[in-house]
């Protein structure tokens, strides 16, 4: 099951329950600080707009975990999506750490490391991506480390404090990588 809970050492992701929807769950997206690399900022979050994010899950083939810290008696800590779209075998993830006690102590790198092999374990995924704000340094980092690679560059595809900033692409494949072949083939003097 795509949608299955999923332990690894101190964090669980839990497919997302009402017992996860809380007024601090939505002070975490309402938080201009913490959403400054995200699109979530753009908007002002409530409990009913959580939920209706929430229950657009519900029949469809995407996940949406809350991710729990076991060490931390199972507090909910963040959030772990991936929208799949079964036609090209494709999961995109996206992760928030929100809760103040987890940030920055390796539990993103964990859950994403976690969903991630999950995901590449599923036979109707051939590749899992993911996109982020070419500011956004943690993200950046926790999609390195799990051994994702560089899948692209958008440049200056947002704007973030009055600058343009670069969307970085991320990508793993389920199976080894087949040479790429181009879909248009210069012609010999390099021109198209």
């Amino acid at each position: 099951m795509i949608n299955a809970v999923l332990t690894a050492g101190r964090v669980r992701l839990a497919p997302f329950e009402q017992r996860h929807l809380s007024p601090e769950y939505v002070s975490w997206l309402n938080d201009q600080d913490l959403m400054s690399c995200s699109e979530q900022r753009h908007r002002q979050h409530t409990l009913e707009s959580c939920r209706t994010y929430w229950e657009g899950f519900s029949g469809t083939p995407h996940c949406f975990w809350a991710i729990e810290a076991l060490d931390l008696g199972g507090l909910h800590i963040g959030n772990l999506n991936a929208y799949i779209d079964r036609a090209n075998g494709i999961a995109d993830m996206g992760l928030l750490i929100g809760h103040s006690r987890a940030r920055r102590k390796g539990y993103g790198q964990l859950a994403w490391n976690t969903a991630l092999s999950h995901l590449l374990n599923q036979t109707e995924i051939r590749k899992v991506t993911a996109g982020a704000m070419a500011v956004n340094e943690g993200m950046l980092r926790i999609a390195e480390h799990s051994g994702m690679h560089q899948d692209g560059c958008r440049s200056r595809h947002f704007m973030r404090e009055g600058k343009e900033v670069d969307l970085v692409y991320w990508a793993a494949f389920s199976r080894p990588t087949q040479p790429h072949i181009p879909t248009t083939q210069p012609k010999p003097d390099g021109h198209q």
